[in-house]
């Protein structure tokens, strides 16, 4: 270890801010990442391998456990040797963070063999440099309306060494040398982080501020390649030798956080940093012309085309609603050429919030003059512990509670749309364990991801059951209820697993359950069995699995136990005196 290393000695929290760092599952990247996730920060980390980004996530939420304040991490594939990838998480990003406060171009490979990206790229100036230029361009707009914000990039003292060969940048022509080629995208990396401040200044942004760094001699797996590119040994020689000066990851992660979030720099920008101060570059790192000839290589390279990311609107977030356009989109284009199809109409809904349950649910009942159809199927599986917006336990809450809620309220027009089918979406898992009526949302007692959702998937059997019986105590005639497990799907339903089983649980059980798991147009075969089939018309209050009854556990046969859950959520949901089995139909709104 050196004799000394600078530190980032900043108390600063960072709660409320959003933070990107690419190429983070080891090294100073994760390094990186835990600190502001200690800080509070929402972290993104974009890496190119989703499995080991999972390990390092662990790693860092077991490390910081009992800290304070922590933030939260969030996992994105981004794989910089291909600019496909980069725009795809790029969109990604913008479709889903209102806010990007710290960008750290991290990620980078040093003294590769002699090999291509794939867009035919030298492999360290793609890495290294492309792919970050490409990156911050798609994300300046949203960093633009996100200020303060800080975009800091890793370079490296080796920078010094060799210049740009704007003639071969991708060493199409010109002998390959390794130590040129990581000299050569480090050199970059200083020019592109002061030319953007430059840029940034010319354009009257204010608010965002460029770093670029020399980390340190780091401990490291980043010189992997050296075997291959010097001599066999290279490695160990040069690890013997530079030992006394070598950083641990930890501390050659000081002045990147130091550039990201250290008030002392805060109104500095386009200048490159060493053990936390300032520090000059090489000569060539300061020419404006050699800045601004790589900058118009490189949005030449990227194909930037005629977007301007200092002028450019920000896109703002996609919402749900964009997202249900997009899957509107796409059904219609494939049944484009089938006769006599039917319409499409979007409408915003939020589960989690009861409010917006009930202003669904009126907007319906405004417009829409019947409803002989309603499939229950949207769902939540196996989260962490969170609650809905009025505090109930996630899963309780989204998969019974608001589709409880919104089958009350538009009960009255649906009987006055008969026949009329009403289909909720269980899950065999309902079979596993009970429901704990005295504490329903794990106020008191410790929370069991699959419990919860278990005890969600048997209250919708009970709910479809208990709504059958109460339909013909009423005397209501043309409505059949149906409940139903649809399989084991391969869909996006499982996305928590990792985080309330076991590290790779997602990966494990996929594999594992694989050839039993059903595309997703075969696992909706069972519930378009129960909203139109005439085979069914006449059945009520039973559960199916592949388009057949079946029977579910001892637990949903219980009438008491139904009647209780009724009761229970008739309160929860704050019904009150409204009976939607006597209420008049309000009739749609006139103009």
């Amino acid at each position: 270890m050196p004799l000394f290393s600078g530190r980032c000695l900043s108390t600063a929290k960072l709660v409320g801010k959003t933070a990107l760092v690419t190429g983070c599952n080891t090294g100073i990247g994760k390094e990186t990442v835990m600190d502001f996730y200690k800080r509070g920060a929402k972290v993104i980390m974009a890496c190119r391998s989703l499995e080991r980004a999972e390990e390092a996530k662990t790693d860092i939420e077991n490390r910081c456990k009992d800290l304070p304040d922590t933030g939260k991490i969030i996992l994105a594939k981004c794989d910089l040797t291909s600019l496909k990838s980069v725009r795809d998480f790029a969109q990604n990003v913008l479709d889903t963070e209102p806010q990007i406060n710290i960008l750290v171009n991290n990620a980078g490979v040093m003294m590769c063999p002699k090999s291509e990206t794939e867009d035919g790229f030298e492999m360290q100036l793609g890495t290294n440099h492309l792919a970050h230029f490409l990156l911050t361009m798609l994300l300046l707009p949203r960093i633009r309306s996100s200020t303060p914000a800080r975009i800091v990039t890793v370079s490296s003292k080796a920078h010094i060494r060799y210049g740009i060969n704007f003639d071969d940048l991708n060493y199409k022509s010109r002998n390959y040398n390794a130590a040129e080629a990581y000299s050569q995208s480090k050199l970059a990396n200083v020019l592109f982080s002061r030319e953007l401040a430059a840029k940034l200044k010319e354009h009257n942004i204010e608010g965002i501020s460029t770093y670029s760094l020399h980390p340190g001699l780091i401990k490291t797996e980043l010189g992997r390649h050296l075997n291959e590119t010097l001599f066999w040994g290279a490695r160990k020689v040069i690890g013997f030798v530079l030992a006394p000066f070598l950083k641990t990851p930890e501390l050659g992660a000081q002045t990147t956080i130091y550039c990201a979030v250290d008030e002392k720099c805060a109104n500095e920008t386009g200048l490159y940093y060493s053990d936390c101060v300032v520090t000059s570059p090489s000569p060539k790192a300061l020419n404006d012309e050699y800045a601004k000839k790589l900058w118009e290589k490189s949005v030449e390279l990227v194909k930037l085309g005629d977007f301007n990311p200092f002028t450019a609107a920000d896109p703002g977030v996609k919402t749900l609603l964009e997202r249900a356009e997009e899957a509107k989109t796409d059904i219609e284009n494939r049944c484009k050429d089938l006769p006599d199809t039917g319409k499409i109409i979007l409408a915003k809904c939020d589960l989690t919030s009861l409010k917006s349950v009930r202003d669904f649910a009126q907007n319906v009942l405004d417009t829409e003059p019947q409803i002989n159809i309603l499939v229950n199927n949207a769902g939540v599986m196996m989260c962490p512990k969170s609650e809905t917006e009025d505090g109930f336990e996630m899963q309780l809450g989204t998969n019974h509670l608001a589709h409880f809620l919104l089958t009350m309220l538009l009960l009255p027009r649906i009987r006055s749309s008969t026949p009329a089918r009403i289909v909720t979406v269980s899950s065999k898992a309902h079979i596993r364990y009970g429901i704990n009526f005295d504490d329903l949302n794990y106020k008191s007692r410790n929370y069991n991801a699959a419990e919860a959702y278990s005890q969600s998937k048997l209250a919708n059997v009970l709910f479809s059951r208990e709504l059958a019986a109460k339909l013909k105590e009423h005397n209501i005639e043309g409505i059949s209820t149906y409940s139903l497990h649809p399989g084991l799907i391969k869909t996006e339903l499982g996305r928590h697993l990792n985080e309330t089983l076991f590290w790779g649980a997602r990966k494990v059980i996929g594999f594992v359950l694989a050839p039993f798991l059903k595309t997703p147009e075969l696992g909706a075969q069972t519930t378009i069995y129960c909203a139109v089939d005439e085979k069914c018309a006449n059945e009520t209050g039973l559960y199916y699995s592949d388009c057949v009854v079946t029977s579910p556990s001892p637990k949903a046969l219980n009438d008491e136990y139904a009647k209780k859950l009724w009761e229970k959520s008739v309160e929860l949901v704050k019904l009150g005196d409204f009976n939607p089995f006597t209420a008049a139909d309000p009739g749609v709104k006139t103009l």
